[in-house]
């Protein structure tokens, strides 16, 4: 019972996570560029720095800061989607395989969902990173497991 249980529960988390990065993939460019550009400001506050940046300078951390957050929401999905998979019968490489496989598959479709979108529209490089962030949670738990064995 207790598995069932368990297995729904990240089934839900599964697709709530995928429901939000759908809903951050739904908004039109103004809305999604004045979200980044918010937390961008926000940023600069923080480092004390918004008074002596340049537009330029805004710009290109506002574009670092939207693929930090590609890395980081896809990097939160390997955790919730390995999850799933550990409450399945299946060897800890075939987990770690469809982790990737079930995650790189989904920033491909949102990527494409964004061509129905105003302003916005698919990009190879995004699908790359949100993949990489996968990965480097895969590699993490990778590791960590293959020092308790030795």
């Amino acid at each position: 019972m207790f598995k069932n249980k368990k297995r729904l529960l990240f089934l839900i988390l599964t697709i709530l996570w995928m429901v939000l990065i759908f809903n951050f993939s739904s908004q039109n460019s103004t809305t999604s560029g004045n979200l980044s550009m918010q937390v961008t400001n926000a940023v600069l506050t923080v480092i004390h720095k918004e008074s002596t940046t340049t537009l330029v300078q805004k710009s290109e951390l506002e574009h670092i800061i939207r693929k930090c957050a590609h890395f980081s929401i896809y990097f939160l999905g390997g955790i919730i989607i390995y999850s799933f998979f550990t409450i399945f019968s299946l060897s800890f490489l075939k987990k770690l395989v469809f982790t990737q496989i079930l995650g790189s598959f989904y920033a491909s479709t949102d990527e494409l969902h964004q061509i129905f979108v105003s302003g916005r529209g698919p990009s190879v490089r995004d699908v790359l990173i949100d993949s990489s962030g996968i990965l480097l949670f895969l590699i993490i738990i990778f590791r960590r497991m293959i020092k308790l064995y030795k």
